[in-house]
């Protein structure tokens, strides 16, 4: 089911571990950075109005933890070592997510009125509106 293509004909634990190396992927560190930061900057962004983004951004995050654990532990090849600069690039980042969430969250807060006013400014025409 599951096994790559030239492991079900290997006689030896040789032509086995060959075939399973040759079908086994590389683990993108950069891309996978990427949409952790994706999720944490959209679910901090939004989570002003819509508090539950907290804990669906918990459950992507824990999810993705176990995802690329199993993934770089048993199925992609061993990568190149690493520098601590992408994490650290990373974690500087996060910073500005919640700039981003204290922003969104300033602007969501200071709509007037209770009945749905619209959060745009509206073009000065002239007239007051009460």
């Amino acid at each position: 089911c599951c096994w790559p293509a030239g492991a079900r004909r290997a006689v030896t634990q040789r032509e086995f571990s060959r075939a399973w190396i040759a079908a086994s992927g590389e683990f993108g560190l950069a891309g996978r950075y990427g949409l952790l930061l994706t999720t944490v900057f959209g679910c901090l962004a939004l989570s002003s109005g819509m508090p539950i983004l907290l804990g669906v951004a918990a459950v992507i995050l824990l999810f993705t933890y176990w995802a690329d654990r199993y993934y770089l532990l048993r199925l992609s090849r061993r990568p190149p070592p690493f520098s601590g600069r992408l994490g650290r690039t990373a974690l500087d980042s996060l910073e500005y997510a919640l700039l981003l969430h204290l922003l969104v969250g300033i602007w969501m807060y200071s709509a007037d009125g209770s009945e749905g006013a619209l959060m745009l400014p509206r073009p000065f025409t002239g007239q007051v509106s009460a």
